[in-house]
């Protein structure tokens, strides 16, 4: 009688530590956007170039990453396709001497059977006003 009770939990467990698991990557990797958007917004508000910055953001980002760096002069610099450009219209302004640094990933779980699930969009802002001026 409990092998047959076994057998019949033992998906459910499978199922629920695959849930749990996927929503740990999510967890951890969201932490990471947020710490990384931070970093960048503050190694621009203390003078660091904007190449500096997402090259360093991007070393530190999950593979894929984008990183986007918008400054108070509406022009937005970033990486992996993004080209130099006009804010876009959808963007919030920021306030003068303000800079936004926005890194974006998809989560998902690298193992090999689990790689069908799909992949989840996060995003990380984060805003800082530049010290002793404009950048």
């Amino acid at each position: 009688m409990v092998t047959a009770e076994t057998a019949t939990a033992l998906p459910v467990l499978v199922v629920v530590t695959i849930a749990l698991t996927w929503g740990l990557t999510l967890a951890v990797t969201q932490a990471r956007l947020v710490d990384l958007s931070r970093d960048g917004a503050r190694m621009l508000a203390r003078g660091e170039s904007e190449a500096a910055v997402l090259r360093e953001t991007r070393s530190m980002a999950p593979a894929g990453s984008d990183v986007v760096i918008e400054g108070a002069d509406d022009v937005v610099s970033g990486s992996s396709g993004f080209a130099r450009s006009r804010r876009p219209a959808e963007s919030r302004a920021l306030p003068d001497g303000a800079v936004r640094v926005t890194v974006r990933a998809e989560a998902r779980i690298d193992l090999p059977l689990l790689r069908r699930l799909p992949a989840v969009a996060l995003q990380a802002n984060a805003v800082a006003d530049v010290e002793g001026g404009e950048p």
